[in-house]
């Protein structure tokens, strides 16, 4: 993502690298919490638990709204992509779904996903599982 930004998208861009750099900053500051509250064990099930239930209960009940919606507002002939984002969007893969479907993540118009914004939710996530 980063050489994306520096060298493929035609200008050169910080912010998406500075939002990945802070991300693992406060990821890291995180794990070293625990860790010295537990005598140096990480107990990654239960981090893992407590960030999924704080990130993933809210992000599901705005895919779930998104998708309501946009079921409601779109034409038939969109329907299927909607399903295939707000997989992507639970699953935590919004971000290659959108280079499948070879939709930019920072367009704007009318034929923008309204998923979009889980790309950078996603790049946590994979971020997370490493």
């Amino acid at each position: 993502m980063v050489l994306f930004h520096l060298f493929g998208a035609g200008r050169i861009s910080g912010g998406i690298d500075i939002f990945l750099a802070i991300s693992g900053y406060l990821f890291s500051a995180m794990l070293l919490r625990e860790a010295v509250a537990t005598d140096g064990r990480i107990a990654m099930g239960r981090y893992l638990g407590r960030l999924a239930k704080r990130i993933l209960a809210p992000a599901a009940i705005v895919v779930v709204a998104t998708l309501a919606i946009g079921l409601l507002v779109s034409p038939v002939t969109s329907h299927t992509q909607l399903w295939a984002e707000a997989r992507a969007s639970l699953l935590y893969f919004e971000n290659f779904e959108l280079i499948n479907s070879q939709l930019a993540y920072g367009a704007a118009g009318p034929e923008t996903s309204p998923f979009q914004h889980f790309w950078s939710l996603s790049v946590q996530g994979q971020f997370y599982l490493v």
